[in-house]
Formats: structure tokens, C-alpha cells, sequence
């Protein structure tokens, strides 16, 4: 893991990629986006979903404020926590299908960081009910919802979720982060 990470051109090591509780439990992926002001970003069903159900969240267990929520079909918010960790560089260009990425994340509720290898199967792929998605040939796990999709040049997406009844899992694009949290993203 540890290989690809120093190698994408990310100055990050794997604390940027924290689970994301509720109550305590791990229901989603995190990753930091910002150090000095302790922001992360991860899917925002997550954070429907612990609203929904009256339920706490926390990075470490150090509770998180919502700083932004997309008005949009994207599903992305961005959190501050008093948690600080080194910032994902955001790619600054769109990578093509079949590029190599790896996704890092907490599937399952897993307190470990789990690191999966794939490719980009489909870019921009538009979805009924949300906004464009690439498509990723990795299994989409319950839990890796916020994890960063990682290719050579930083972070390319962010999974939220997966493709239809296929193994698929469905990212939000790099140019669709840029355009909502890049004002947010440590460069």
C-alpha cells in the first residue's frame, strides 16, 4: 500500500484514510482533504443515513461538524474533525479508461484499511438519479461508500456506490470533485 501511495504523487500515507463512525461503529470511508483546517470528504448518504437515525459521527471518535453538502446529484460532503491527517492530492488532470487505480477503504465496518486494485472500466457514465459517475471494475463493498480512488497523479474519485446488480462500484469523477470541494482541497 504504502508502495502506490508515495508513488501517485500524493503526500499522504494511510492515517489520510480514516473509517467514518456512527455511534462508535464504522459505516463508511473518509479521507482528508484538507490538514491545517481538518476537513474530510465522504459520501453523503453516509451522513443522510447518521441523520436519519439520530446517530453520532466521528473521525477517531472525535465528533465532525458538516461544512459543505452538495445541492446537486452528487453525493459529496465535506467534514471538519479536530482529527488531522496529511491532505490526498487531488489529480489535477481526468484520467482515460483502463487507467490503474486502487481504492482504499473500510468495507464491511473492518477497523483496517483495506487496499483494492482495479482499473477505470466506464468514465462519465451518466446515472438515472445522479450526476455522471465513472465506473470502476472493483467490487463495491458496503462501508468503502467516501473511500478516495486513487491513480497515478493523486486522488481521481471517491466510490458512492455501486452498479446496478453488477460487481461494479461507481465513483464520483476527478472533474466533478474539482468543480464542488476543490476550493476546499489542500494543494
Amino acid at each position: 500500500v504504502l508502495f502506490v501511495l508515495l508513488t501517485t504523487g500524493c503526500k499522504a500515507v494511510p492515517e489520510s484514510v480514516r473509517p467514518l463512525q456512527a455511534n462508535g461503529s464504522t459505516i463508511c470511508t473518509t479521507f482528508s482533504i484538507n490538514e491545517a483546517e481538518g476537513l474530510w470528504l465522504t459520501a453523503q448518504h453516509c451522513i443522510l443515513f447518521a441523520e436519519f437515525n439520530a446517530l453520532r459521527l466521528s473521525i477517531n471518535y472525535e465528533p465532525v461538524t458538516v461544512m459543505y453538502r452538495s445541492l446537486e446529484e452528487e453525493d459529496v460532503v465535506v467534514l471538519q474533525a479536530e482529527t488531522h491527517a496529511p491532505a490526498l492530492w487531488l489529480a489535477a488532470v481526468d484520467p482515460p479508461r483502463d487507467h490503474p487505480i486502487q481504492v482504499l477503504g473500510y468495507p464491511y465496518g473492518l477497523l483496517r484499511l483495506v487496499s483494492t486494485h482495479g482499473t477505470i472500466a466506464a468514465r462519465a457514465v451518466p446515472i438515472p438519479g445522479r450526476a455522471v459517475s465513472d465506473i470502476l471494475d472493483i467490487t463495491g463493498a458496503p462501508g468503502n461508500s467516501g473511500s478516495p480512488v486513487i491513480g497515478e497523479n493523486g486522488v481521481v474519485g471517491m466510490i458512492w456506490g455501486h452498479f446496478y446488480n453488477s460487481p461494479h462500484a461507481l465513483s464520483v469523477p476527478c472533474e466533478t470533485l474539482r468543480r464542488l470541494v476543490g476550493a476546499y482541497w489542500e494543494h
